[in-house]
């Protein structure tokens, strides 16, 4: 399946949730050598794509480290909470973001105030945005 293909698929579901919070995801990829990369964007499609060489613009971080698959995603308000989550989840230790990958979201997060922070993306819907997923 192509990658174009792959994000497409992303369930309607999943992108209404993330426009009614600003359209802002956040992202957890493994790279060919096993790393795990986070990020945010508010297109999920072209990112991937971006990444993975087909489109211009993908992660230095990735250039010689290809993604291999999509591992994690969950919508967030606005593009500020979309940066604080990232930055948690790169500061994790990898043993804490696998758990993260694992779980996909079994215990929802909440900020400070007690309001929801985000919305993990359905294992399915992460599934069927996986361009590597046989």
């Amino acid at each position: 399946m192509s990658l174009a293909r792959a994000a497409a698929a992303l369930s309607v579901s999943a992108v209404s949730a993330g426009a009614k919070r600003g359209g802002w995801f956040v992202y957890v990829v493994e790279t060919k050598s096993g790393k795990l990369y986070s990020g945010i964007t508010v297109n999920v499609k072209r990112r991937l794509e971006q990444h993975s060489g087909t489109r211009v613009g993908g992660a230095k971080a990735l250039r010689g480290d290809p993604p291999v698959r999509l591992r994690y995603a969950e919508t967030a308000a606005d593009r500020s909470e979309a940066t604080k989550r990232e930055m948690v989840i790169k500061r994790m230790p990898r043993a804490k973001k696998l758990e993260l990958v694992e779980a996909r979201g079994a215990d929802p997060r909440e900020s400070n105030n007690g309001t929801f922070l985000a919305n993990v993306v359905a294992a399915e819907d992460l599934a069927a945005m996986d361009p590597f997923a046989s």
